[in-house]
């Protein structure tokens, strides 16, 4: 969304809570070194693989390879796992909820909310990560130029878990400052949400009691600040 509103393609949003990932993201040294060592483009020209990952093993030969060398891939201190799944997501993507947040249903259900995956996005997933900043499938800098902050003027609310490993709240933190001095610190704020990762902050088993709450009440505030900001455009067209 940021991306989109930034470059030119989205227009006519009046406030928005942009949730973990942001135009400056920044990540765990594993993501790091898979960027550094072009895991995404290695993967891609494996033929086992087709050009995609599936997260949920079929039992075939193939998997059982898959899901040996997803087995070798760290996992953070606290978040062991021996379900395949989750160490697919984990090796793919990085540590992407906190599971001692999810319920138990939550936890069975995990291999329902993935499947088929292209890796040709990840190329230039890769690349933003290693520039630290968002760039086009071409390397260039359309979403962070003068232009770009320009569009991005409005009420934004940064949204974080605290514990996020794929993206630290430091995301929110620099895109935050990169536009408020830009366009001034009224337009921004940050939330960091304690005890929380990256989708358990919406799935986690209390998630609709710590966080979906103020989440309805942050819009509505966001909703009423663009308003007043709108306002005086208003006036001037009506004078």
């Amino acid at each position: 969304l940021l991306m989109g509103i930034g470059a030119g393609w989205i227009s006519h949003v009046r406030s928005i809570i942009s949730s973990q990932l942001t135009l400056h993201p920044v990540t765990d040294w594993l993501n790091y070194m898979k960027a550094d060592l072009g895991i995404a483009g290695s993967l891609s020209e494996i033929s086992l693989l087709e050009g995609h990952i599936d997260f949920v093993s079929q039992g075939t030969e193939e998997d059982s390879t898959i899901d040996a060398v997803a087995y070798q891939v760290p996992m953070p201190e606290g978040q062991e796992c021996k379900s395949p799944t989750v160490r697919r997501v984990f090796a793919v993507f990085g540590p992407s909820w906190d599971l001692r947040q999810l319920g138990r249903d939550t936890y069975l259900a995990l291999g329902s909310m993935f499947s088929r995956v292209s890796l040709s996005p990840f190329e230039q997933l890769q690349d933003i990560m290693r520039k630290g900043r968002a760039v086009n499938a071409k390397g260039e800098e359309v979403y962070t130029d003068a232009e770009a902050a320009r569009r991005l003027a409005l009420p934004i609310t940064f949204l974080s878990g605290a514990t996020n490993q794929i993206f630290y709240p430091e995301s929110g933190q620099r895109t935050r400052v990169w536009l408020s001095e830009r366009n001034g610190k009224s337009f921004y704020d940050q939330r960091i949400v304690p005890g929380y990762g990256h989708m358990d902050l919406f799935i986690g088993r209390n998630a609709h009691r710590d966080v979906t709450p103020w989440v309805l009440e942050e819009l509505e505030r966001l909703e009423a600040k663009a308003q007043r900001a709108a306002a005086p455009q208003r006036d001037r067209k009506i004078a």
